[in-house]
Parts: C-alpha cells; sequence; structure tokens
C-alpha cells in the first residue's frame, strides 16, 4: 500500500510539471499577443514619458492579476464540481472499491491545497510574464509606434 502511495505521489508530481510547463507556454503566448497588439500603445506610453519599468510593471501586474483571478475562479469551480460528484454518491465498482475502501466516490477538497495552488498559479503566471514584459519595455517608442499589426 505504501508503495502505491509512493507511486501515485511520484506521478502526481511529474503531471504537475507537465502541466506547469503547458501553463507557462500558454501564458507566454497570450501576452506575446497582448504585446504585439499593443505595440503603438507602448510606444505613445514611452513617447509621453513613461519609463521601461512601468511599461514592464503594467504587463507583470496585468498577468499577476489574470493568473491570481483565474486560479481563483478555477478553485471556486472545482469545490462546486466536487461538492456536486459527492451529492451524487456515484456508486464505484467492486475493484475500485477495494482501492478506495468503500462504495461510493467521495472526494475532498483540502484548504491548504487549495491555498497553494492558487499561489503557485498566480507565482508561475507572474515569473512565466517577466520576459515578454522585458520584451516590451525595451522597445523603442519611434519603433513601437511605427509598427502596424
Amino acid at each position: 500500500m505504501i508503495w502505491t502511495f509512493q507511486a501515485l505521489q511520484g506521478l502526481s508530481f511529474i503531471l504537475m510539471l507537465i502541466l506547469i510547463g503547458i501553463m507557462v507556454a500558454g501564458i507566454m503566448n497570450t501576452l506575446w499577443i497582448a504585446i504585439r497588439e499593443r505595440t503603438r500603445e507602448i510606444g505613445t506610453l514611452r513617447a509621453i514619458g513613461m519609463q521601461r519599468f512601468g511599461v514592464m510593471r503594467l504587463f507583470l501586474l496585468e498577468a499577476s492579476m489574470l493568473g491570481a483571478l483565474g486560479a481563483m475562479l478555477g478553485a471556486v469551480v472545482g469545490t462546486l464540481l466536487t461538492w456536486l460528484i459527492n451529492a451524487l454518491n456515484i456508486h464505484v465498482p467492486a475493484s475500485v472499491q477495494l482501492f478506495l475502501m468503500r462504495d461510493t466516490l467521495q472526494l475532498v477538497v483540502e484548504p491548504q491545497s487549495l491555498l497553494f495552488a492558487i499561489g503557485m498559479i498566480a507565482f508561475v503566471t507572474s515569473a512565466a510574464a517577466v520576459y515578454p514584459a522585458i520584451r516590451a519595455a525595451s522597445r523603442k517608442p519611434v519603433d513601437a509606434m511605427a509598427h502596424f499589426g
């Protein structure tokens, strides 16, 4: 039983790393598109006096807020779905009953795991936004204002 639990923990860790990689790629892609669409706005802001750090802070704040709010919304939806699944009293086959040690599917939401996941997602979102934000801030105002597309 201990070996099975350790194997499940290892598998969960590997899956979490894969999900974080997918999340980072998606966040960076989204920010690249946002930066590309707002290149002229960035140039205008820089031309009227906004410093590079201000532009970078703008994109980092946007990514952080989207990450935190998205994680909180996902946690609420996931918790509601957990309650719904538990309310349905889904019966499981005998082979699964031996593993779960019960005859119905019962999901548990641990508050500390939920808070850790929200914090981790917000952190990873912010970290993934650093490179695109630096690139957006490093554009020269004249080049950014002349950008079309």
